[in-house]
């Protein structure tokens, strides 16, 4: 089994749109593709983590990210890079892409349903204090 090991990452392009309400639900939708690309006889490699999350219909909130890393790698053999290798420049990468995407978009204050309540979320579990709430 080869290794892989990043060596830096880089956001290539960033799109964010966000115009909405301070209450309401929010229902998003995710997308991923992710490739890697190398040049047989070397040992490095690209890798292209592109993540999409937007509304439905007409969109207040999209977010578009698309991050490159750069990795060291040990596993190509013949010009062909065996999927598990590729999936160990994934594992690299995605947390870089999470870490990123959770700062843009919005999470909830009150722990997504743990029962803890933070400042600025409604009893109710919704973001800020909707219109008509008795929470």
């Amino acid at each position: 089994m080869g290794k892989v090991e990043l060596l830096g990452y880089k956001v290539s392009r960033l799109e964010l749109l966000n115009e909405l309400e301070e209450s309401g639900e929010v229902r998003l939708s995710d997308h991923m593709e992710f490739s890697v690309s190398f040049e047989p006889g070397e040992d490095m490699a690209v890798a292209v983590l592109e993540q999409y999350l937007g509304m439905k219909g007409p969109s207040k909130f999209c977010l578009k990210l698309v991050l490159e890393g750069i990795f060291h790698v040990d596993g190509i053999r013949n010009g062909k890079f065996p999927k598990k290798e590729q999936l160990k420049c994934y594992d690299s990468l995605f947390p870089y892409a999470d870490q990123i995407i959770r700062m843009l978009s919005i999470e909830r204050l009150d722990g997504g349903g743990s029962g803890e309540k933070r400042p600025g979320a409604c009893k109710c579990g919704q973001w800020g204090k909707p219109k008509n709430c008795g929470g």
